[in-house]
């Protein structure tokens, strides 16, 4: 599960930092987003898994994805604040 979640945040991270368009402009939305974008691709992903006889379906695969994908994203969304207040 910690390998689903790792991989799963370099998704959240890439998907927040392409939607708000840099590093700096991530919202709260913007995690909410990756949340929603990285548990329905791990939904995609498991379904996929389903048809492929040696491979094994979990609901846990999803949730630790979902929870990758906004780790990612709550990152650069603490990067952006960091980065924001040394400006000033």
């Amino acid at each position: 599960k910690a390998l689903h979640a790792l991989l799963y945040s370099g998704l959240g991270v890439l998907f927040a930092r392409a939607r708000a368009r840099g590093w700096s402009g991530v919202t709260m939305r913007t995690v909410v987003e990756a949340l929603c974008v990285g548990a329905l691709y791990g939904v995609s992903d498991e379904t996929h898994q389903y048809f492929n006889p040696p491979r094994n379906v979990e609901a846990l695969d999803v949730v630790a994805d979902g929870i990758g994908a906004t780790a990612g994203a709550v990152a650069l969304y603490a990067w952006g604040i960091i980065r924001r207040r040394d400006a000033l």
